[in-house]
């Protein structure tokens, strides 16, 4: 008998829709078995109200069937544990957030690696390395790169209202697709001009992903867990950067002599369409997490001003934006500080034309990647050093180090053009590797209905 009296006792682990712990406050006040609210009336249902109407029109009569025989037997199998506490669900959520974030990132600055190849090519130009060539490059590198971060700030500001409205899976699921099928479309371009718009509508998906995807983390992982989380979340950021670099360089570098330039930055292109596959993962295996299924209000961009949370929205604003800066301003001068060397090199040392663009195309290479894989540690550190500490001290140390590592890396002269960019690596630690903080510590400052919305405008903002 007390065996039975301490097995009805024990609290039952369903996983998966009513996980446990997906929230420090609410879970503690929220009732799960709460009836379901009644309907609105027509007169106030909004856009997004009648939109969730048209989609459940649109695939309840095909997606209950499939549900009912496939997905809800799956579901109950991956409400199990599996490692560290976590259910196979739960690493579902996380890794198709961590890949969705990776493309997002592969995708925004895909273009920057075949400007080079891409622009001469649309524009006719029959030598690349003209000096007319190179001044079209260096001018549509700028337009598009303006292009990218106003469509960035527009569909942050857009997905990030949406996701709060509709939810998270599928918003992320909108903000994949968007990007990818863009990005893909830009290998047809036939004008300039074409590839502009495509560059917007990508931009649109690429500034949504992150939102939603760092909600989602924050409201389906348990609580001792979303600190990990969203580190590891975020870490999928410099390894989109070296993807990018790497499948760039295949096909406009090594694979030149095989494939015509008009066609390598094509098939560049293209492999942005591999996140669309990301985007079926979302939409058939992930579902809304239950803490936003119970949040009753709605969020507004003055909520966050509001006198309870105005000091933390104005202070996570003003820290995004001296990252930002930092980061952007790097990760843009990397390429023009290697053509710097690369030419002070070739006036110096009588390189030819080939010794020139071999320097060229190594500085660039170790810079980004050491970079990029600086910036993979320093997101990866973040976990011990907010844990032992706490999240403030990740701020001063990260900002701290931040401010001399790029004094010298880019202030000490006469120093090796190898160990310049060789130190990208400790700047990338700390200029890039402070974003891991982000995806966690925003959504613990707010409640469920502002967090999409408040991920989205600080990150925003700065654009």
């Amino acid at each position: 008998m007390e065996e039975e009296k301490k097995f009805e006792e024990e609290p039952v682990d369903k996983g998966y829709p009513e996980a446990q712990d997906t929230d420090v406050i609410l879970d503690e006040t929220m009732d799960i078995d709460a009836p379901i609210e009644t309907p609105l009336p027509m007169s106030e249902r909004k856009w997004y109200h009648k939109l969730d109407d048209f989609n459940n029109r649109l695939w309840a009569p095909l997606w209950t069937p499939l549900e009912n025989k496939f997905l809800n037997p799956f579901y109950s199998y991956c409400s199990s544990k599996f490692l560290f506490g976590l259910s196979y669900y739960q690493y579902l959520v996380l890794i198709s957030a961590w890949l969705g974030w990776l493309f997002d990132m592969f995708d925004a600055i895909l273009f920057n690696y075949a400007a080079p190849v891409c622009i001469p090519n649309l524009l006719g130009y029959e030598d690349s390395k003209s000096i007319e060539s190179q001044e079209a490059v260096a001018l549509w590198s700028a337009i598009m790169s303006s292009v990218l971060l106003v469509g960035w700030g527009v569909g942050g500001i857009f997905f990030g209202i949406l996701t709060d409205k509709i939810g998270r899976s599928r918003t992320m699921m909108l903000t994949i697709v968007t990007y990818s099928v863009a990005t893909a479309l830009c290998a047809a371009s036939f004008h300039i001009s074409f590839l502009v718009v495509m560059r917007f509508i990508a931009a649109l998906g690429i500034g949504g992903e992150y939102a939603s995807g760092a909600s989602l983390i924050a409201e389906v992982l348990p609580a001792d867990k979303k600190l990990i989380g969203g580190v590891l979340l975020y870490s999928a950021a410099p390894v989109g950067g070296i993807v990018a670099y790497l499948v760039n360089f295949l096909f406009t570098s090594l694979l030149i002599n095989q494939i015509s330039n008009s066609w390598s930055w094509r098939i560049v292109f293209l492999t942005g369409l591999i996140p669309v596959f990301v985007g079926i993962l979302v939409r058939l295996f992930i579902r809304e997490p239950e803490t936003w299924k119970n949040a009753t209000e709605s969020s507004s961009f003055l909520d966050l001003f509001r006198k309870e949370y105005r000091s933390r929205t104005i202070g996570t604003i003003v820290l995004v934006i001296l990252s930002l800066i930092a980061w952007w301003s790097i990760n843009t001068f990397i390429p023009v500080l290697a053509t710097f060397v690369a030419v002070q090199g070739k006036n110096l040392y009588e390189w030819t034309e080939e010794e020139f663009r071999f320097h060229l195309d190594m500085y660039t290479s170790v810079g980004l990647v050491c970079y990029n894989l600086g910036g993979l540690l320093g997101t990866l550190l973040v976990i011990p050093i907010a844990t032992k500490w706490g999240r403030k001290w990740v701020f001063k140390i990260y900002y701290a180090m931040g401010c001399v590592v790029v004094a010298l890396s880019f202030g000490l002269p006469d120093i090796s053009p190898w160990i310049r960019f060789a130190c990208m690596f400790p700047v990338g630690f700390f200029i890039f590797g402070i974003f891991g903080q982000f995806i966690f510590y925003l959504p613990e400052l707010y409640p469920v209905h502002l967090r999409g919305l408040l991920i989205s405008i600080s990150l925003v903002l700065y654009f």
